[in-house]
């Protein structure tokens, strides 16, 4: 079904978020906040002065509406700070901030009417299927075989497609051995090496990203 959409872009230069834009359907609603692995997030900012539940924004009968989820440092709507739990509706060309200004955002109509996936999907037009005991993973008529600790890796990175995985994450999840011991931690020579590799082994089907001083995040090539 094809329904009125709009686009949401992250406008600030130098906040990091796994996308600069998502789609906002008829309906629908998105939360932005701060990345965790507690929630769900649609639109995470990998920025410590935003709220893991910073504000939502969704459209309703065809308008766009904002509401600050109570947050430590505030949601505008064209310079005025908006009252907690209190929907503010938005307008084409109004300008959104987190912060006091420090994140802006940009609200505008989506033109393209073939546009058919919504807020929170993850789209996966391929079919990977992956192999624990083979230690191999299968996508476009494709077998890619891996160490165990490639493998451990990108099974991490793929069951969080969209998300990032942490640097601790994979040490735990790759290295859980080496967990529990200060003699031998894992540095970060050794997460990039891996990382690496398995960039190599699947580098036609799949990116995998890194954010500075965060972690990695894998994303489907088209």
């Amino acid at each position: 079904m094809i329904r009125q959409s709009y686009k949401v872009l992250l406008k600030s230069i130098g906040m990091e978020t796994i996308a600069n834009y998502k789609y906002l359907q008829e309906n629908s609603e998105m939360i932005v906040g701060r990345s965790n692995h507690q929630e769900k997030i649609d639109f995470p900012i990998f920025n410590k002065l935003v709220s893991r539940r910073h504000c939502k924004i969704y459209l309703q009968n065809g308008f766009i509406f904002i509401e600050d989820l109570q947050s430590k440092h505030g949601t505008e709507l064209n310079g005025q700070k908006l009252t907690p739990f209190k929907s503010y509706r938005v307008k084409e060309g109004d300008s959104l901030t987190l912060i006091s200004g420090l994140i802006e955002f940009q609200i505008e109509r989506n033109n393209d009417d073939t546009i058919e996936f919504y807020v929170g999907e993850r789209a996966k037009t391929v079919k990977t299927v992956l192999n624990d005991p083979m230690q191999t993973i299968q996508t476009k008529n494709e077998s890619i075989k891996m160490a165990h600790k490639e493998f451990a890796c990108f099974k991490l990175l793929f069951n969080r497609i969209g998300d990032i995985a942490t640097k601790e994450e994979i040490m735990q999840t790759v290295w859980p051995e080496r967990n529990n011991t200060s003699d031998s931690p894992v540095t970060d020579e050794e997460i990039s090496s891996l990382i690496y590799r398995v960039r190599k082994k699947v580098g036609h089907h799949y990116t995998i990203k890194s954010i500075t001083n965060k972690g990695y995040y894998l994303e489907e090539i088209e």
